[in-house]
């Protein structure tokens, strides 16, 4: 069955009709095919956010707390909808004024419009195959996208995953290769985490994808972007500090170093314990010298 149909099914089953449904999905068939279609796929892979749509609670897909993934993460930063697209989502859904965000960087942009190009299962394609990698998730999150589309680990390549199921062709994959390899689509906003990422070996950045593939809440915790929550996860027995630094995936200053860009510096509570018996120490010291 076509993507296309598929989604209006979803739709009409998810959106009961009222004035308020009736809005937003006006309002979702003027968004590009690629938002439309992560609109879909963002409602159906969530029950809460199913469950709110199926009540008529069409504000709540885009205010919910509840849930790891908010819909803007899901929506913009995994999906491929644009800030634009969101903020006219979420204004038809909750009745106010459309937001004006600050407008997408020029990497954003220019490949997004080569992604605007592509077939429409090269599209839907493409969200699944940033979804079925950490790795791939992180650089997307943040606008990476020539780094995401030479993705290569031992055991994920973004490119045989997009061209593998034969939804994307070879074609596709060049003109957005070159899209987002071109100089200037290379300027992103810099990210501390992908920065450490970027800085951590090979070895490690297998490791990272292989334990958070492993475990379900790691992986949530990403694509939620609460990187430091995942790098201290504990799930069935497991840790994620056993996983990559204890089985020899990542070292120990590897690890120090990512979780260092996330988590405020490490340890904050013995830092300031050992510099309160510092300054203790040194008052006792000057407190001798000065009765003789």
């Amino acid at each position: 069955m076509p993507w296309k149909v598929a989604m209006a099914i979803a739709l009409v089953y998810i959106l009961i009709p009222s004035v308020a449904s009736e809005e937003l999905n006006r309002v979702l068939m003027t968004c590009s095919p690629k938002c439309q279609y992560t609109a879909t796929n963002c409602v159906l892979q969530s029950r809460t956010a199913s469950g709110d749509a199926n009540a008529g609670r069409y504000c709540r897909l885009f205010q919910r707390s509840d849930d790891v993934l908010t819909a803007y993460q899901c929506l913009v930063r995994l999906g491929l909808c644009t800030d634009d697209e969101y903020d006219k989502l979420e204004a038809a859904a909750c009745g106010g004024a459309t937001r004006k965000r600050n407008g997408a960087d020029e990497a954003r942009k220019l490949f997004y419009s080569a992604v605007d190009s592509i077939g429409e299962f090269c599209q839907k394609e493409f969200v699944r195959c940033v979804r079925a990698s950490s790795v791939a998730t992180v650089y997307k999150q943040h606008g990476r996208f020539c780094y995401l589309m030479g993705l290569s680990l031992d055991n994920f390549n973004f490119r045989t995953c997009l061209l593998r199921n034969n939804q994307c062709v070879h074609s596709e994959y060049a003109r957005m290769n070159d899209s987002a390899c071109m100089r200037s689509a290379r300027k992103a906003a810099s990210s501390e985490f992908f920065d450490a990422l970027l800085l951590t070996s090979p070895t490690c950045r297998n490791g990272l994808d292989h334990c958070s593939i492993s475990s379900i809440k790691a992986l949530e915790l990403i694509q939620a972007e609460r990187y430091c929550e995942a790098l201290h996860v504990e799930e069935d027995g497991k840790s994620a500090y056993g996983c990559l630094v204890e089985s020899n995936r990542c070292e120990q200053k590897e690890y120090d170093k990512l979780k260092d860009a996330v988590c405020g510096g490490g340890r904050p509570a013995l830092a300031l314990g050992t510099i309160i018996s510092c300054l203790l120490f040194f008052l006792l010291i000057t407190s001798r010298f000065s009765f003789h």
